[in-house]
């Protein structure tokens, strides 16, 4: 059936075939099928309220996000965290040179060579020979914030996050939405 008529699922030519066509179509909407339910998965999951598991003020959280935060991004807590640890790190070395933890992050980020990556407003909120406490802040936090502490300091003066008032560990960050 070279002279162009005929049926035309048998060309020869190079062309593609009906059948080839079809799978070609099935392939395409199957991927899309695949990405679609990748962009979408998750969004169909109702909220619920659950208590916050302390705090005198237990404020009720959304379950279903990112820590249980609204309008958290994804990460943004590691990347405080992150940054926190390192603000520890950047203390210790001027209290083992100074016997002093300073109260100002920008004399960390300036003399110390401390690089903040999360964007986060980290603040020291309390210092002195024997400890220091800081809070960060974030709009990709989702309204949450993060704290961490060091050292020895009165009860008065350790911070709380924001949303559920958690006061974390000593040299351990704590953020709203942690387990």
């Amino acid at each position: 059936m070279k002279d162009g008529g005929g049926d035309p699922t048998q060309s020869s030519d190079g062309l593609l075939q009906r059948s080839s066509l079809t799978d070609v179509i099935f392939l395409v909407v199957v991927i899309g099928v695949i990405v679609a339910a990748i962009l979408f998965r998750g969004t169909h999951r109702t909220e619920r309220a659950t208590p916050a598991k302390t705090g005198a003020a237990a404020a009720t959280v959304p379950e279903g996000r990112p820590g249980g935060i609204p309008f958290a991004i994804p990460g943004a807590r590691d990347d405080v965290k992150r940054d926190l640890r390192n603000l520890v790190t950047a203390q210790e070395w001027v209290f083992a040179d100074s016997i002093h933890y300073v109260d100002d992050v920008s004399l960390l980020t300036r003399e110390r060579g401390l690089i903040l990556t999360s964007g986060a407003t980290i603040r020291i909120v309390w210092a002195d020979g024997v400890g220091w406490a800081a809070t960060a802040e974030s709009g990709r936090l989702g309204g949450g914030s993060c704290v961490i502490r060091l050292g020895t300091m009165p009860d008065s003066v350790r911070p709380r996050t924001k949303i559920q008032h958690r006061e974390g560990e000593e040299a351990m960050p704590r953020c709203d939405g942690d387990p």
